[in-house]
Protein backbone atom coordinates (compact mmCIF):
# COMPACT_ATOMS: atom_id res chain seq x y z
CA UNK A 1 0.00 0.00 0.00
CA UNK A 2 2.81 2.41 1.11
CA UNK A 3 4.37 1.57 -2.35
CA UNK A 4 1.78 1.95 -4.30
CA UNK A 5 1.49 5.60 -2.38
CA UNK A 6 5.50 6.57 -2.94
CA UNK A 7 4.88 5.56 -6.75
CA UNK A 8 1.87 7.56 -7.34
CA UNK A 9 3.46 10.54 -5.48
CA UNK A 10 6.41 10.15 -7.55
CA UNK A 11 4.44 10.20 -11.09
CA UNK A 12 2.63 13.36 -9.65
CA UNK A 13 5.17 15.36 -8.72
CA UNK A 14 7.02 14.25 -12.39
CA UNK A 15 3.85 15.46 -13.93
CA UNK A 16 3.89 18.71 -11.60
CA UNK A 17 7.65 19.27 -13.21
CA UNK A 18 6.89 18.78 -16.40
CA UNK A 19 3.80 21.50 -16.94
CA UNK A 20 6.07 24.08 -14.76
CA UNK A 21 8.99 23.40 -17.25
CA UNK A 22 6.69 23.64 -20.04
CA UNK A 23 4.39 26.51 -19.00
CA UNK A 24 6.96 28.29 -16.93
CA UNK A 25 6.05 29.59 -12.96
CA UNK A 26 5.95 33.39 -12.06
CA UNK A 27 7.95 32.40 -8.53
CA UNK A 28 9.26 36.18 -8.30
CA UNK A 29 6.42 38.25 -9.53
CA UNK A 30 3.85 36.08 -7.32
CA UNK A 31 6.39 36.16 -4.56
CA UNK A 32 6.40 40.01 -4.39
CA UNK A 33 2.48 39.99 -4.73
CA UNK A 34 2.36 37.99 -1.90
CA UNK A 35 4.55 39.57 0.63
CA UNK A 36 2.68 42.85 -0.16
CA UNK A 37 -0.76 41.92 -0.59
CA UNK A 38 -1.43 39.85 2.75
CA UNK A 39 0.32 42.10 5.04
CA UNK A 40 -1.24 45.08 3.81
CA UNK A 41 -4.96 44.05 3.45
CA UNK A 42 -4.57 42.75 7.07
CA UNK A 43 -3.86 45.93 8.24
CA UNK A 44 -6.65 47.59 5.65
CA UNK A 45 -9.39 45.16 6.92
CA UNK A 46 -8.18 44.90 10.94
CA UNK A 47 -8.01 48.41 11.46
CA UNK A 48 -9.24 50.42 8.70
CA UNK A 49 -12.75 48.98 6.56
CA UNK A 50 -13.21 46.29 9.20
CA UNK A 51 -14.73 43.14 8.41
CA UNK A 52 -16.39 40.45 10.25
CA UNK A 53 -14.02 38.13 10.35
CA UNK A 54 -9.57 38.37 9.89
CA UNK A 55 -7.16 36.25 10.30
CA UNK A 56 -3.62 36.41 11.52
CA UNK A 57 -2.70 33.20 11.00
CA UNK A 58 -3.56 33.07 7.37
CA UNK A 59 -2.76 35.83 5.96
CA UNK A 60 1.06 35.31 8.38
CA UNK A 61 1.27 31.70 6.27
CA UNK A 62 0.74 32.69 3.04
CA UNK A 63 3.43 35.78 3.32
CA UNK A 64 5.64 33.22 4.70
CA UNK A 65 4.84 30.82 1.80
CA UNK A 66 5.50 33.70 -0.77
CA UNK A 67 8.73 34.88 0.90
CA UNK A 68 10.35 31.23 0.51
CA UNK A 69 9.73 31.96 -3.10
CA UNK A 70 11.52 34.85 -3.26
CA UNK A 71 14.21 33.43 -1.62
CA UNK A 72 14.53 30.01 -3.60
CA UNK A 73 18.00 30.76 -5.18
CA UNK A 74 19.04 30.05 -1.56
CA UNK A 75 17.09 26.61 -0.73
CA UNK A 76 19.40 23.92 -0.33
CA UNK A 77 20.54 22.66 -3.31
CA UNK A 78 18.61 18.74 -2.80
CA UNK A 79 14.76 21.17 -2.10
CA UNK A 80 15.43 23.06 -4.94
CA UNK A 81 13.95 20.00 -7.03
CA UNK A 82 10.84 20.24 -5.12
CA UNK A 83 10.55 23.68 -5.96
CA UNK A 84 7.23 23.29 -8.78
CA UNK A 85 5.65 20.69 -6.33
CA UNK A 86 6.03 23.84 -3.31
CA UNK A 87 4.98 26.20 -6.22
CA UNK A 88 1.73 24.33 -6.90
CA UNK A 89 1.06 24.31 -2.75
CA UNK A 90 1.90 28.10 -2.82
CA UNK A 91 -0.85 29.25 -5.44
CA UNK A 92 -3.51 26.37 -3.55
CA UNK A 93 -3.33 27.95 -0.82
CA UNK A 94 -2.69 31.25 -1.14
CA UNK A 95 -5.48 31.65 -4.02
CA UNK A 96 -8.66 28.97 -4.22
CA UNK A 97 -8.36 28.30 -0.13
CA UNK A 98 -7.62 31.35 1.17
CA UNK A 99 -10.17 33.25 -0.34
CA UNK A 100 -12.84 30.56 -0.29
CA UNK A 101 -12.37 30.12 3.37
CA UNK A 102 -12.25 33.67 3.65
CA UNK A 103 -15.70 34.04 1.87
CA UNK A 104 -17.39 31.34 3.88
CA UNK A 105 -15.86 33.12 7.39
CA UNK A 106 -17.54 36.80 6.31
CA UNK A 107 -21.23 34.63 5.53
CA UNK A 108 -20.22 35.43 1.77
CA UNK A 109 -19.44 39.55 2.22
CA UNK A 110 -19.70 41.35 -0.75
CA UNK A 111 -15.95 42.46 -0.49
CA UNK A 112 -14.83 38.75 -0.65
CA UNK A 113 -17.16 37.69 -3.47
CA UNK A 114 -15.58 40.35 -5.71
CA UNK A 115 -11.97 39.20 -4.67
CA UNK A 116 -12.77 35.09 -4.66
CA UNK A 117 -14.41 35.57 -8.43
CA UNK A 118 -10.75 37.50 -9.45
CA UNK A 119 -8.63 34.53 -8.57
CA UNK A 120 -10.70 32.34 -11.16
CA UNK A 121 -8.64 34.74 -14.00
CA UNK A 122 -5.42 35.48 -11.90
CA UNK A 123 -4.97 31.91 -11.40
CA UNK A 124 -5.31 31.21 -15.46
CA UNK A 125 -2.42 33.45 -15.69
CA UNK A 126 0.09 31.26 -13.60
CA UNK A 127 -0.91 27.67 -14.50
CA UNK A 128 -1.71 25.42 -17.64
CA UNK A 129 -5.55 25.03 -18.09
CA UNK A 130 -4.80 20.61 -16.76
CA UNK A 131 -3.58 22.37 -13.80
CA UNK A 132 -5.98 25.07 -13.19
CA UNK A 133 -8.91 22.91 -13.16
CA UNK A 134 -6.95 20.80 -10.44
CA UNK A 135 -5.77 23.48 -8.53
CA UNK A 136 -9.12 25.69 -8.07
CA UNK A 137 -11.41 22.76 -7.06
CA UNK A 138 -8.88 21.20 -4.19
CA UNK A 139 -8.15 25.04 -2.94
CA UNK A 140 -11.94 25.07 -2.50
CA UNK A 141 -12.77 21.99 -1.48
CA UNK A 142 -9.65 21.81 0.96
CA UNK A 143 -11.16 25.69 2.41
CA UNK A 144 -14.75 23.93 2.30
CA UNK A 145 -13.20 21.07 4.65
CA UNK A 146 -11.72 23.47 7.22
CA UNK A 147 -14.27 25.66 7.36
CA UNK A 148 -16.65 22.49 9.05
CA UNK A 149 -13.87 21.29 10.82
CA UNK A 150 -14.00 24.59 12.60
CA UNK A 151 -17.55 25.23 12.62
CA UNK A 152 -19.47 22.19 12.14
CA UNK A 153 -22.51 23.64 10.42
CA UNK A 154 -23.61 24.24 6.83
CA UNK A 155 -23.40 27.93 5.87
CA UNK A 156 -27.00 29.22 5.96
CA UNK A 157 -27.70 31.55 2.59
CA UNK A 158 -30.28 32.06 0.39
CA UNK A 159 -28.69 33.47 -2.49
CA UNK A 160 -26.29 29.80 -2.74
CA UNK A 161 -27.67 29.40 -6.31
CA UNK A 162 -27.02 32.70 -7.51
CA UNK A 163 -23.41 31.95 -6.14
CA UNK A 164 -23.04 28.88 -7.61
CA UNK A 165 -24.18 30.18 -11.45
CA UNK A 166 -22.30 33.24 -10.91
CA UNK A 167 -18.97 31.03 -9.97
CA UNK A 168 -19.73 28.05 -12.02
CA UNK A 169 -19.79 31.08 -15.15
CA UNK A 170 -16.50 32.48 -14.36
CA UNK A 171 -14.96 28.97 -13.71
CA UNK A 172 -16.05 27.80 -17.67
CA UNK A 173 -14.95 30.96 -18.93
CA UNK A 174 -11.38 30.86 -16.93
CA UNK A 175 -10.53 27.43 -18.23
CA UNK A 176 -11.92 28.64 -21.52
CA UNK A 177 -8.94 31.48 -21.88
CA UNK A 178 -6.49 29.06 -20.30
CA UNK A 179 -7.02 26.46 -22.24
CA UNK A 180 -7.00 28.41 -25.85
CA UNK A 181 -3.74 30.24 -24.27
CA UNK A 182 -2.14 27.01 -23.87
CA UNK A 183 -3.17 25.69 -27.87
CA UNK A 184 -1.70 29.53 -28.82
CA UNK A 185 1.67 28.20 -27.12
CA UNK A 186 1.62 24.78 -28.59
CA UNK A 187 0.74 26.24 -32.06
CA UNK A 188 3.59 28.45 -31.84
CA UNK A 189 5.73 25.30 -31.39
CA UNK A 190 4.33 23.22 -33.70
CA UNK A 191 5.24 25.59 -36.15
CA UNK A 192 8.57 26.13 -34.94
CA UNK A 193 9.55 22.42 -35.38
CA UNK A 194 7.75 22.48 -38.67
CA UNK A 195 10.19 25.07 -39.92
CA UNK A 196 13.10 23.41 -38.42
CA UNK A 197 12.44 20.04 -39.35
CA UNK A 198 12.14 21.60 -43.12
CA UNK A 199 15.25 23.13 -42.61
CA UNK A 200 17.02 20.88 -41.49
CA UNK A 201 16.15 18.37 -44.69
CA UNK A 202 17.17 20.96 -47.03
CA UNK A 203 20.38 21.42 -44.93
CA UNK A 204 21.15 17.54 -44.66
CA UNK A 205 21.29 16.97 -48.23
CA UNK A 206 24.08 19.19 -49.45
CA UNK A 207 25.94 18.40 -46.32
CA UNK A 208 25.92 14.80 -47.22
CA UNK A 209 26.90 15.84 -50.91
CA UNK A 210 29.80 17.98 -49.06
CA UNK A 211 31.41 14.67 -46.72
CA UNK A 212 30.59 12.43 -49.85
CA UNK A 213 32.74 14.76 -51.90
CA UNK A 214 35.65 15.39 -49.04
CA UNK A 215 35.63 11.38 -48.53
CA UNK A 216 36.75 10.69 -52.18
CA UNK A 217 39.02 13.72 -52.48
CA UNK A 218 40.93 12.19 -49.31
CA UNK A 219 41.56 9.61 -51.56
CA UNK A 220 43.44 11.05 -54.03
CA UNK A 221 44.56 14.14 -52.37
CA UNK A 222 47.91 13.10 -51.02
CA UNK A 223 48.15 11.28 -54.16
CA UNK A 224 48.10 14.63 -55.97
CA UNK A 225 50.62 16.72 -52.72
CA UNK A 226 52.74 13.79 -53.25
CA UNK A 227 53.47 14.16 -56.97
CA UNK A 228 53.58 18.06 -56.55
CA UNK A 229 56.53 18.04 -53.85
CA UNK A 230 58.24 15.08 -56.64
CA UNK A 231 57.72 17.44 -59.47
CA UNK A 232 59.42 20.29 -57.67
CA UNK A 233 62.51 18.44 -56.32
CA UNK A 234 62.94 17.38 -60.38
CA UNK A 235 63.00 21.07 -61.14
CA UNK A 236 59.55 20.59 -63.32
CA UNK A 237 57.57 23.81 -63.66
CA UNK A 238 54.68 23.91 -61.49
CA UNK A 239 52.91 26.78 -60.08
CA UNK A 240 54.78 27.05 -56.44
CA UNK A 241 52.61 26.98 -53.38
CA UNK A 242 53.44 28.84 -50.14
CA UNK A 243 54.74 26.31 -47.25
CA UNK A 244 51.98 27.96 -45.09
CA UNK A 245 49.36 26.80 -47.47
CA UNK A 246 50.93 23.25 -48.46
CA UNK A 247 50.52 23.02 -44.36
CA UNK A 248 47.23 23.98 -44.10
CA UNK A 249 46.41 21.23 -47.30
CA UNK A 250 47.61 18.25 -45.05
CA UNK A 251 44.78 19.00 -42.74
CA UNK A 252 42.03 20.98 -44.75
CA UNK A 253 40.06 17.82 -45.71
CA UNK A 254 39.58 16.50 -42.15
CA UNK A 255 38.79 19.88 -40.77
CA UNK A 256 36.17 20.05 -43.41
CA UNK A 257 35.19 16.60 -42.37
CA UNK A 258 34.68 18.15 -38.61
CA UNK A 259 32.63 20.62 -39.66
CA UNK A 260 30.06 19.17 -41.83
CA UNK A 261 29.61 16.30 -39.02
CA UNK A 262 29.33 19.41 -36.46
CA UNK A 263 27.15 21.10 -38.71
CA UNK A 264 24.87 17.80 -38.80
CA UNK A 265 24.97 17.72 -34.71
CA UNK A 266 24.04 21.27 -34.48
CA UNK A 267 21.09 20.84 -36.75
CA UNK A 268 20.28 17.52 -33.87
CA UNK A 269 20.47 20.38 -31.49
CA UNK A 270 18.40 22.60 -33.00
CA UNK A 271 15.39 20.12 -33.67
CA UNK A 272 16.01 18.89 -29.77
CA UNK A 273 15.64 22.88 -28.65
CA UNK A 274 12.32 22.85 -30.59
CA UNK A 275 10.92 19.82 -29.28
CA UNK A 276 11.88 20.70 -25.79
CA UNK A 277 13.09 16.97 -25.16
CA UNK A 278 15.52 16.51 -22.35
CA UNK A 279 18.81 15.51 -24.07
CA UNK A 280 19.67 11.64 -24.02
CA UNK A 281 22.48 10.47 -22.13
CA UNK A 282 23.93 7.55 -24.46
CA UNK A 283 26.87 9.69 -25.49
CA UNK A 284 27.51 11.43 -22.36
CA UNK A 285 30.90 11.25 -21.43
CA UNK A 286 33.29 13.31 -19.25
CA UNK A 287 34.20 16.79 -20.45
CA UNK A 288 36.31 19.61 -19.60
CA UNK A 289 34.76 23.35 -19.62
CA UNK A 290 38.11 24.52 -20.97
CA UNK A 291 37.63 22.08 -23.65
CA UNK A 292 34.20 23.37 -24.30
CA UNK A 293 34.67 27.29 -23.72
CA UNK A 294 37.67 27.27 -25.65
CA UNK A 295 35.86 25.19 -29.23
CA UNK A 296 33.06 27.84 -28.75
CA UNK A 297 35.78 30.49 -28.78
CA UNK A 298 37.52 28.89 -31.65
CA UNK A 299 34.20 28.27 -33.71
CA UNK A 300 32.08 31.31 -32.69
CA UNK A 301 31.88 33.88 -36.07
CA UNK A 302 33.05 36.76 -34.03
CA UNK A 303 32.74 39.86 -36.00
CA UNK A 304 35.87 42.10 -35.76
CA UNK A 305 37.37 43.12 -32.39
CA UNK A 306 34.74 40.95 -30.90
CA UNK A 307 37.25 38.25 -29.18
CA UNK A 308 39.22 41.29 -27.71
CA UNK A 309 35.82 41.93 -25.80
CA UNK A 310 36.53 38.00 -23.69
CA UNK A 311 38.08 38.16 -20.96
CA UNK A 312 38.22 34.21 -19.50
CA UNK A 313 39.93 33.35 -16.64
CA UNK A 314 40.69 29.92 -17.20
CA UNK A 315 42.04 28.40 -13.91
CA UNK A 316 40.70 25.82 -12.21
CA UNK A 317 38.81 24.04 -15.04
CA UNK A 318 36.53 20.84 -13.80
CA UNK A 319 34.54 18.12 -15.75
CA UNK A 320 31.51 17.38 -15.67
CA UNK A 321 29.46 14.67 -17.37
CA UNK A 322 27.85 15.58 -20.53
CA UNK A 323 28.03 15.94 -23.94
CA UNK A 324 30.39 18.40 -25.21
CA UNK A 325 29.01 19.46 -28.02
CA UNK A 326 25.82 20.62 -26.58
CA UNK A 327 27.63 22.80 -24.09
CA UNK A 328 29.45 25.01 -26.76
CA UNK A 329 26.16 25.39 -28.03
CA UNK A 330 24.82 26.75 -25.02
CA UNK A 331 28.06 29.03 -24.51
CA UNK A 332 27.29 30.05 -28.06
CA UNK A 333 23.90 31.37 -27.44
CA UNK A 334 25.32 33.31 -23.80
CA UNK A 335 27.78 34.33 -26.67
CA UNK A 336 25.15 35.52 -28.93
CA UNK A 337 23.33 37.06 -26.67
CA UNK A 338 25.67 39.10 -24.84
CA UNK A 339 27.70 40.10 -27.94
CA UNK A 340 23.80 41.43 -29.33
CA UNK A 341 23.88 44.11 -26.76
CA UNK A 342 27.65 44.95 -25.89
CA UNK A 343 27.00 46.07 -29.75
CA UNK A 344 23.15 47.91 -29.28
CA UNK A 345 24.33 49.75 -26.19
CA UNK A 346 28.32 50.16 -27.38
CA UNK A 347 29.57 49.35 -24.27
CA UNK A 348 31.08 46.23 -22.28
CA UNK A 349 32.87 43.74 -22.01
CA UNK A 350 32.47 39.23 -21.20
CA UNK A 351 33.99 37.72 -18.05
CA UNK A 352 34.24 34.24 -17.57
CA UNK A 353 35.34 32.62 -14.02
CA UNK A 354 34.63 29.77 -11.99
CA UNK A 355 33.28 29.59 -8.97
CA UNK A 356 32.74 26.24 -6.56
CA UNK A 357 29.55 26.10 -4.22
CA UNK A 358 27.46 23.02 -2.22
CA UNK A 359 29.25 20.38 -4.24
CA UNK A 360 29.10 22.29 -7.62
CA UNK A 361 30.92 23.55 -10.51
CA UNK A 362 29.93 26.57 -11.35
CA UNK A 363 30.77 28.92 -14.84
CA UNK A 364 30.18 32.11 -14.08
CA UNK A 365 29.41 34.05 -17.72
CA UNK A 366 29.07 37.93 -17.30
CA UNK A 367 28.34 41.00 -19.38
CA UNK A 368 28.10 44.36 -18.49
CA UNK A 369 26.36 45.83 -21.41
CA UNK A 370 22.78 46.56 -20.55
CA UNK A 371 21.66 44.23 -17.55
CA UNK A 372 18.03 42.95 -17.52
CA UNK A 373 15.11 44.24 -15.73
CA UNK A 374 14.28 42.65 -12.56
CA UNK A 375 11.00 41.95 -13.91
CA UNK A 376 11.98 40.08 -16.52
CA UNK A 377 14.61 37.98 -15.13
CA UNK A 378 11.95 35.59 -13.67
CA UNK A 379 10.55 34.69 -17.60
CA UNK A 380 14.19 34.09 -19.27
CA UNK A 381 14.21 30.58 -19.86
CA UNK A 382 10.29 30.77 -20.89
CA UNK A 383 9.48 29.37 -24.08
CA UNK A 384 9.05 32.41 -26.83
CA UNK A 385 9.98 34.61 -24.38
CA UNK A 386 12.81 37.02 -25.64
CA UNK A 387 14.48 40.38 -25.17
CA UNK A 388 15.68 40.58 -28.27
CA UNK A 389 13.83 41.96 -30.99
CA UNK A 390 12.74 39.20 -33.45
CA UNK A 391 14.44 37.04 -31.53
CA UNK A 392 12.72 32.94 -30.91
CA UNK A 393 12.74 33.00 -27.46
CA UNK A 394 13.91 29.64 -27.94
CA UNK A 395 18.11 29.78 -27.13
CA UNK A 396 17.78 30.52 -23.16
CA UNK A 397 14.72 27.64 -23.10
CA UNK A 398 17.28 25.61 -24.85
CA UNK A 399 20.15 26.11 -22.07
CA UNK A 400 18.23 25.36 -19.39
CA UNK A 401 16.73 22.18 -20.99
CA UNK A 402 20.31 21.13 -21.68
CA UNK A 403 21.75 21.79 -18.23
CA UNK A 404 18.89 19.95 -16.63
CA UNK A 405 19.77 16.95 -18.45
CA UNK A 406 23.60 17.33 -17.50
CA UNK A 407 21.92 17.40 -13.76
CA UNK A 408 23.05 20.99 -13.50
CA UNK A 409 21.09 24.20 -14.02
CA UNK A 410 21.44 27.88 -15.54
CA UNK A 411 20.32 30.80 -13.47
CA UNK A 412 20.60 34.68 -13.86
CA UNK A 413 21.42 37.50 -11.90
CA UNK A 414 21.33 41.26 -12.89
CA UNK A 415 21.06 44.73 -12.33
CA UNK A 416 19.85 46.75 -15.35
CA UNK A 417 21.99 49.25 -16.86
CA UNK A 418 24.76 47.53 -15.02
CA UNK A 419 25.34 43.92 -15.82
CA UNK A 420 23.92 40.35 -16.67
CA UNK A 421 25.56 37.38 -15.07
CA UNK A 422 24.74 33.78 -15.97
CA UNK A 423 25.48 30.48 -13.53
CA UNK A 424 25.84 27.66 -15.53
CA UNK A 425 25.91 25.18 -12.10
CA UNK A 426 26.80 21.35 -12.61
CA UNK A 427 27.47 18.79 -10.11
CA UNK A 428 31.16 18.01 -8.95
CA UNK A 429 32.78 14.67 -10.49
CA UNK A 430 33.97 12.36 -7.52
CA UNK A 431 36.35 10.20 -7.67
Amino acid sequence: MLKNILHLGKKIKLNIDRRVENFGAQYIAFGIFGILNYPIYYAIWSYGAKQTYESLLLRATATILCLLLLLKNYWPRRLQTWLPTYWYITLTFCMPFFFTFMLFKTNFAPVWLMSTSTIFFWLVLLVDWVSYIAILPLGIFLAGACYYLAIPHLLINENYMDYLAQYSGALILATLFAYNKENSEKLKLQGVRAVGASIAHELRTPLTSIDLGIAGAKEYLPTLMEAYLTAKEQGIAVKPIKPSHYETLTTLLDDLQKETQYSHTIINILLMNAKQNLISDSNFKLCSMNGCISDAIKRYPFKEKEPELIHWNSQNDFMFYGDQLVMTHVIFNLLKNALYFIEAERKGEITLWYETKEGHNILCFKDTAKGIPAAAISKLFDRFYSTIPNGTGLGLSFCKMALNSFEGDITCKSRYREFTQFDISLPQIKN
